[in-house]
């Protein structure tokens, strides 16, 4: 699990809240440490999906109660390591939530976020909680990383009094790629080049899933995701059967070094190259960083973006 370390921020930080206004009672009066602890799930909630849906949603509630200091070593009194794994656990609990409730849930933790700095506006709470928040849904290295999830939380910066300035239009620049190509939408339709330089469309292909997967020749994480996908022993069958296609698209410039790599990538996928360029001049798809892969329905609807292989790889496991 990535851990991302919060110490190296904490002297910007200070600077940033130094000059603000301090309440009558500060932080410094505060209790300093205290353990995390989960939300307890009331005992009329039986179901296991019931149950699941409730602590997805308050897992973190008691990190928001009593008043306490946020420092170098603490985020609301709460160990560094301990709000970590708990924050890391909040968001896995979303994958077992429809979308629109998962997304409620982030949106609710945004505003109990904002709700606590407000008791203290001088303290580094929002500062360090939205920096660890964001690391683990939009970090392109987050193994949980979710811009359908991040779309609601970064919304909330953008219009937050305590959101610095300076960082405002970073924040107004992701809420804007977030809204490209969300979860359940169609996307945009685009000419791709095979090996012969035949022109082809996204959506003459037709399948129950299409796995749009962008990708760089000899790049050693694109590999990763190949030979990860590699250990599902269904995926050539769903593929001969017309259930699944896997959509290989180079996106930048020296096509000459794709023709050159293409015969390594497996021969029933579809392998193509961009030959205008547009993906990425239009940001038809907002390919953050490669590799990057697109889950989408046989109707081109997004089911999900910019995913990590597993979380694909996990919803392909159930379709079987």
């Amino acid at each position: 699990m990535m851990r991302k370390s919060l110490i190296p921020l904490f002297a910007a930080l200070c600077l940033l809240v130094a000059c603000g206004p301090r309440k009558a009672k500060e932080s410094a009066a505060s209790p300093t440490s205290r353990d995390f602890v989960a939300a307890d799930v009331p005992a009329m909630i039986s179901g296991e999906q019931e149950r699941h849906e409730y602590i997805a949603e308050h897992y973190l509630d008691k990190v928001f109660t009593g008043e306490w200091t946020s420092d170098a070593e603490h985020i609301g009194g709460i160990p560094n390591a301990q709000m970590e794994e708990a924050v890391s656990m909040f968001v896995s609990l979303q994958d077992g939530v429809e979308m629109s409730k998962a997304q409620g849930n982030i949106s609710r933790l945004f505003g109990q976020i904002e709700a606590y700095q407000q008791k203290d506006t001088a303290s580094l709470f929002y500062l360090l909680m939205t920096e660890l928040v964001a690391s683990y849904l939009y970090d392109p290295n987050s193994p949980l990383r979710s811009e359908d999830l991040y779309l609601p939380f970064v919304e909330g910066m953008v219009n937050s009094p305590f959101t610095p300035k300076d960082r405002l239009a970073g924040y107004e620049f992701e809420l804007g790629m977030c809204r490209v190509n969300p979860y359940g939408s169609q996307v945009p339709d685009f000419v791709y080049n095979d090996i012969q330089n035949r022109p082809h469309r996204l959506y003459d292909i037709e399948a129950e899933h299409i796995l749009l997967f962008f990708s760089n020749p000899g790049c050693h994480a694109c590999q990763t995701i190949i030979d990860e996908i590699g250990t599902r022993n269904y995926i050539d069958p769903m593929i001969a059967a017309g259930r699944l296609a896997i959509v290989n698209i180079y996106v930048d410039q020296e096509v000459d070094k794709w023709r050159e790599y293409v015969h390594n990538y497996p021969s029933n996928w579809i392998n193509g190259y961009d030959p205008e360029g547009v993906i990425m001049s239009d940001r038809l798809y907002y390919v953050r960083a490669i590799p990057s892969l697109y889950l989408l329905d046989g109707e081109k609807r997004v089911v999900y973006k910019d995913a990590p292989v597993e979380k694909v790889l996990t919803y392909l496991d159930k379709q079987l």
